[in-house]
C-alpha cells in the first residue's frame, strides 16, 4: 500500500451537523421561540388554532417546517446570511444528521441561482458552522472505537 493509499484509508469521515435545541437553551435562549419566529404563515395559523398550544414542542414545530415551511420559496433564500441558510436547511432536512458535503451542495445550489451568485468552499462553510453560537448548529463526532 502506498502512502497516498494509506492516507485515503485513514481519512476521517465527513463532519455531520444537527440543530441541537439543548445547545440553544443552554445559551439562555428559547429554541422554541427561535424556531417559531421562522414558521411559514400556514404553520403559524395552524398552531394559533391549536387548543394545546402550551404542549407544543420544538419537534412539533420542526415537523411543520419539514412538511410545510420548507416548501415555501421564501423559507430559505440566497439573500439570507450563511448561518441562517444553514440553520433553515438543517431544520428542513428529514434526514439527520446532514453531512458537510450535503449541506455544502445545498448552499451552493441555493446561492448559484441568485441574482448575485456567491460561492463558498466546503472548508469555509465548515469554519462558519464551527463558529456558530446562536443557531445551535453542532457537529456530531463519531463515537470512539
Amino acid at each position: 500500500m502506498t502512502t497516498v493509499d494509506q492516507e485515503i484509508a485513514v481519512q476521517a469521515p465527513d463532519p455531520s451537523y444537527i440543530v441541537d435545541p439543548s445547545f440553544i437553551e443552554g445559551s439562555g435562549r428559547s429554541a422554541f421561540k427561535i424556531l417559531q419566529s421562522r414558521l411559514c404563515p400556514a404553520c403559524v395559523q395552524k398552531f394559533e388554532k391549536s387548543k394545546d398550544r402550551s404542549k407544543l414542542t420544538f419537534d412539533d414545530l420542526r415537523k411543520c417546517v419539514q412538511q410545510s415551511c420548507s416548501q415555501d420559496a421564501d423559507f430559505v433564500t440566497p439573500q439570507m446570511p450563511l448561518l441562517e441558510c444553514a440553520f433553515r436547511l438543517l431544520l428542513a432536512s428529514t434526514s439527520e444528521p446532514v453531512t458537510l458535503p450535503e449541506l455544502h451542495t445545498q448552499v451552493i445550489d441555493l446561492w448559484s441561482n441568485a441574482p448575485w451568485p456567491r460561492h463558498i468552499s466546503a472548508a469555509s462553510l465548515e469554519r462558519a458552522l464551527a463558529s456558530d453560537t446562536y443557531y445551535g448548529i453542532v457537529e456530531l463526532r463519531p463515537a470512539a472505537k
